[in-house]
C-alpha cells in the first residue's frame, strides 16, 4: 500500500529568521525529516508498504503541493502528524482541504497532542476517519490491515453511526524470561509476565477476572481500594508524597541522606484527610517502618488545606514512629504554621534536604 506520511508545524515558530536564510534565499527549515516519521517510514517499507514523506512547513511542499500529489497518487492512506497546540490548527485545515479535494482518501492524526486528546480531536475534525495512539509502528501496520474496519486495532479512535469509539490498548508491556534454546536448537519461553494498563483495564472484565489478590501484596491491594499509588520497597523511611516525579525525587534524597526508602507512596493531587490517613495506616502496618517522611507539594490544594489533613489524619492514626513534613508551594508558610502549632509529635522543615536529613537522624543511618 501506498502512504503519505505529513509532518505539520507552524511555519512561524519552525521557520528561522531571515539572516539565517540559504544563499538561495530560502528559509531554512529546522528538523525536518522527524525522527518519528523515520521511523514509520523504514518499518512501512520493510515491511513491503510503499510510503512518500512531507514537510508540511517547508517553502517546496505547501498545502497545494500535497493535495496535489494526493489526487495524482491517491494513496491508501495520509497521516497527518503534529506535536502541540500551536501546529493543531494547520493540521485542521489542511485536512479540510484533503477532504474536500478527496472524499475517499482514509486521514489519520497522530503525535503528541492528538494522542493525548484523541477523542476531542475526533469530535472538533470530522473529516479524519482516525485517531492514532500510542506505539506507532506496529498500530501503523495494524490499521493498515484493516483500514475498512479497525475494530480490532488496539490504540485507535474513529467514529462509527456517529459515536466516537475509543479502542483501547491496555496492554502495557509483554516479558519472557528465562528465553532458552534447546539441543534440537529451538526457542522456549519458560515462563513470561503481561502487564496492563490500569487506567484501561475497567472496560475489560474478562482481564479483570484473571486478577489473583493471592499474587499480590496485602499492603498493595490495600492502597488500590483507597485510590493511592504504592509499592513496597526494602528501606525503613515510610514516603507519602503527591505526584510521581516528587516520590522518585524524595526516595533518591533519602539515598543521598544516607537511609533506604521502604515505599513508594503517592497520595495524588488531593492530599485530603482520608487519602493521608488511609496512607498513615498502610506504612504503619510495615514493620519496617521506622520513620515517615511527608513530602507535599500544594499547587492545586493549597498547603494550609493539606496541612489540616495532616492534623486530623494524625489525630485519627495513632502514629507511633518519628514523624518529618515538609510543604512547598501555594500558603506553604501558613501550613507549616499550622503543623507547628498544632501540638503533635512531628518536625517540620522548610526544604527537601532539611527534611531529609531530619528523618535520616530521626530513625538511624541505613545499614
Amino acid at each position: 500500500m501506498l502512504v503519505f506520511l505529513i509532518h505539520v508545524r507552524d511555519p512561524q515558530f519552525y521557520a528561522l529568521p531571515a539572516k539565517t536564510r540559504a544563499k538561495n534565499g530560502r528559509i531554512r527549515v529546522m528538523g525536518f525529516p522527524p525522527i518519528g516519521i523515520m521511523s514509520l517510514s523504514s518499518v512501512l517499507k520493510r515491511s513491503g508498504h510503499e510510503c512518500v514523506m512531507f514537510d508540511q512547513a517547508h517553502p517546496e511542499t505547501p498545502n497545494e503541493f500535497i493535495i496535489e500529489e494526493i489526487k495524482r497518487r491517491k494513496p491508501a492512506l495520509v497521516g497527518l502528524s503534529f506535536l502541540s497546540t500551536t501546529s493543531y490548527p494547520y493540521a485542521k485545515i489542511l485536512a479540510r482541504q484533503i477532504r474536500a479535494a478527496d472524499s475517499t482518501v482514509k486521514l489519520a492524526f497522530g503525535g503528541v497532542f492528538a494522542s493525548l486528546n484523541a477523542g476531542l480531536v475526533k469530535l472538533q475534525c470530522p473529516e479524519i476517519d482516525f485517531v492514532c495512539r500510542g506505539d506507532g509502528e506496529q498500530l501503523l501496520l495494524d490499521l493498515l490491515d484493516r483500514l475498512e474496519d479497525p475494530q480490532e486495532v488496539g490504540g485507535v479512535t474513529w467514529a462509527k453511526d456517529g459515536k466516537v469509539i475509543n479502542k483501547m490498548c491496555i496492554r502495557d508491556s509483554v516479558e519472557i524470561n528465562p528465553l532458552i534454546v534447546t539441543k534440537e536448537k529451538t526457542l522456549v519461553a519458560l515462563d513470561g509476565k503481561v502487564s496492563f494498563d490500569d487506567n484501561g483495564i475497567f472496560k475489560h472484565d474478562d482481564v479483570q477476572k484473571m486478577r489473583d489478590l493471592n499474587e499480590e501484596d496485602p499492603l498493595e491491594i490495600e492502597a488500590t481500594a483507597n485510590n493511592l499509588n504504592y509499592v513496597k520497597l526494602d528501606g525503613n523511611i515510610g514516603c507519602m508524597v503527591n505526584g510521581a516525579g516528587l516520590a522518585m525525587a524524595t526516595m533518591d534524597v533519602i539515598k543521598l541522606a544516607g537511609s533506604e526508602p521502604a515505599n513508594f507512596l503517592d497520595v495524588g493531587g488531593g492530599a485530603t484527610k482520608d487519602t493521608v490517613a488511609a496512607g498513615f495506616r498502610i506504612l504503619l502496618k510495615d514493620p519496617n517502618v521506622k520513620g515517615i517522611f511527608i513530602n507535599i507539594f500544594g499547587g492545586i490544594v493549597r498547603c494550609e488545606r493539606i496541612a489540616h489533613g495532616v492534623i486530623e489524619a494524625a489525630k485519627e492514626v495513632k502514629i507511633t514512629v518519628p514523624l518529618v513534613v515538609r510543604l512547598q508551594g501555594t500558603n506553604a508558610d501558613e501550613g507549616r504554621k499550622l503543623l507547628v502549632e498544632s501540638g503533635l509529635k512531628l518536625e517540620v522543615a522548610n526544604d527537601l534536604w532539611e527534611a531529609a536529613q531530619k528523618i535520616v537522624k530521626l530513625t538511624g543511618k541505613a545499614a
